[in-house]
This record gives structure tokens, sequence and C-alpha cells, in this order.
């Protein structure tokens, strides 16, 4: 069986800021079963709306602007085999 692949990965915004919710969208082959964003070893599961299809709604916590900067946020589908696909993009807190 071929591997999944992460068709598209898209974020409402690329810049942030704390209190503010950040969406997303990811569309996988139909075979994946979960995506979870990851970010500085933390993972966010994403939900899933429909074959190959998650979706994201997370609120960026309110941190101190010692940690404003920009994080590479990844995006990793996961198959009921166990095989995964990722892919990254960057978001930067203000």
């Amino acid at each position: 069986m071929p591997p999944p692949r992460i068709i598209s990965y898209s974020i409402g915004a690329t810049v942030v800021h704390p209190g503010q919710t950040l969406a997303g969208m990811v569309r996988t082959t139909p075979d994946v079963i979960g995506v979870s964003v990851h970010v500085m070893g933390f993972s966010v599961p994403m939900r899933k709306t429909g074959p190959g299809a998650f979706s994201l709604a997370w609120v960026v916590p309110q941190i101190p602007p010692l940690f404003f900067r920009t994080y590479t946020l990844t995006a990793v589908a996961t198959t009921v085999g166990g095989q995964t696909a990722a892919q990254s993009t960057p978001v930067t807190i203000r």
C-alpha cells in the first residue's frame, strides 16, 4: 500500500497573537485516520470532518513577550497501519 499523503495544509494566519484562534485545514489521502499538529514537543489532534479532511481551531495561549517568535507547526498524518506523512509551516506569535 502506498504511504499516506498530505494533499494540502493551510493555516488561517501565519502571524497570530496570544488569545487569538488559529484555524487550519488538512486534506489527506482517504486512508489517514488521524492528523495532529506538533510544535515544540506539544501535540494537538485535529478533528476529522470527513474522509481525508481534518480541521483545527486552537486558541494561542497567553505567553510572555519573551516567547514571541516564529515556530514551526508540523502536521503529521497517520494511517491505521502506523504509516505517517508530515508537512510543516512557520507561524509567528507576536
